[in-house]
């Protein structure tokens, strides 16, 4: 079974001078669930730096470790989509 999942994005953000968009709650919520591959509600540094690349930002891994430590609380190297959350609310500067 083939499962396609689209995201939209719709809101213009800066990411260490990489233009990036963020989007609306749902397609937060959307788009970590996509990442979220093991259906364990955490996404990882990986990931993100994946989902990254496809929207054409090309960000180093230790990068994407230092936004991604900003926000995880439990320093395990995933995050949760409340921490998700906030990672996106840190790159919009609220």
């Amino acid at each position: 079974m083939r499962v396609r999942v689209r995201v939209r994005v719709r809101v213009r953000v800066r990411v260490r001078g990489h233009s990036v968009c963020t989007c609306a709650l749902q397609d937060l919520k959307r788009a970590f669930t996509y990442l979220d591959t093991s259906n364990k509600g955490h996404v990882s540094v990986s990931d993100i730096q994946r989902a990254l690349a496809l929207m054409g930002v090309r960000m180093t891994e230790e990068h994407v470790r230092d936004m991604v430590k900003e926000v995880d609380t439990s320093n395990r190297g995933s995050i949760s989509f409340p921490q998700f959350q906030q990672l996106f609310r840190n790159v919009n500067g609220r």
